[in-house]
């Protein structure tokens, strides 16, 4: 009798865990989905191109995007004509 009060309690406690696991998880997913919705808003600097992120002038900065050209450039030319590709010594920590 005794043994089974027991393995109820456990059963019940068991139940609960699980419901609690889950909702959490549904809670993550939502924060999830709000990140990214958010990451998809966010503006980039005007100018600014998708391989801007590999030039080695790239200033990391949605009002300055390089050295050479902080209003970004041109929609009329097809690339940037001071394009340069980062190499590893760029990305060094000493660097930064």
């Amino acid at each position: 009798m005794l043994l089974t009060l027991l393995l109820l309690v456990m059963v019940i406690c068991l139940g609960v865990q699980f419901f609690v696991i889950q909702q959490t998880l549904k809670q993550t997913d939502q924060q999830l989905e709000d990140i990214q919705r958010t990451i998809a808003q966010t503006r980039q600097a005007p100018g600014t191109h998708p391989y801007c992120r590999n030039c080695r002038f790239y200033g990391a900065n949605r009002y300055i995007v390089c050295a050479l050209h902080p209003e970004g450039w041109s929609e009329a030319e097809e690339r940037c004509i001071d394009w340069e590709e980062t190499t590893a010594c760029d990305q060094s920590p000493l660097r930064k």
